[in-house]
């Protein structure tokens, strides 16, 4: 239960520092174009790379189930780090369709599962090389306490989530 609330707090944290920037005078007068790139997403100003996702996602409905695994590519029962490994593959015989990564720590040399930052980057190369799909996930520190995600304790510290947005822009510019 306190994991729960620990992410419901982080998450009522997000909404509120993206819900006061602007007076809601301005956003009632201010009026914003954005080009359409599909008619058919709620959101019609997706990229492209989201446009093709959903569109692969549609077309294999019904062909089959796809499942992920966090840190595939990282670590498994009895090794860590070999090239080209995943106890899905030695299991099932493939990689899984998904591969999910936490950039937790993101100020560090390794995450906080200990994987390796360099090495997650050439991995999540690989696994787009071979068409799998890639999702990130963040489990922040607590910048008051600097304890892990899941103590709740203290407030929220602006400072230290500016840092950590930094580190993701770093992070993402040398992927992308």
């Amino acid at each position: 239960m306190s994991k729960y609330l620990s992410l419901n707090n982080r998450l009522m944290i997000l909404i509120i520092l993206f819900s006061c920037s602007v007076e809601k005078e301005e956003q009632e007068t201010q009026e914003i174009f954005y080009p359409v790139t599909n008619d058919f997403l709620v959101d019609h100003n997706a990229t492209e790379q989201t446009v093709a996702l959903y569109e692969f996602l549609r077309d294999f409905s019904g062909n089959g189930t796809m499942f992920g695994h966090q840190d595939d590519l990282a670590y498994g029962i009895g090794w860590w780090a070999e090239d080209r490994r995943s106890d899905v593959k030695d299991v099932c015989g493939d990689y899984p369709a998904v591969f999910g990564w936490d950039l937790g720590d993101i100020t560090r040399e390794n995450n906080l599962d200990g994987v390796n930052f360099d090495n997650m980057i050439n991995w999540m190369r690989s696994i787009h090389q071979m068409g799998g799909i890639i999702t990130i996930s963040m489990h922040l520190d607590n910048p008051i306490s600097n304890q892990n995600a899941w103590d709740n304790s203290g407030c929220f510290k602006n400072s230290t989530w500016r840092v950590w947005q930094s580190e993701i822009q770093n992070y993402s510019s040398v992927y992308c």
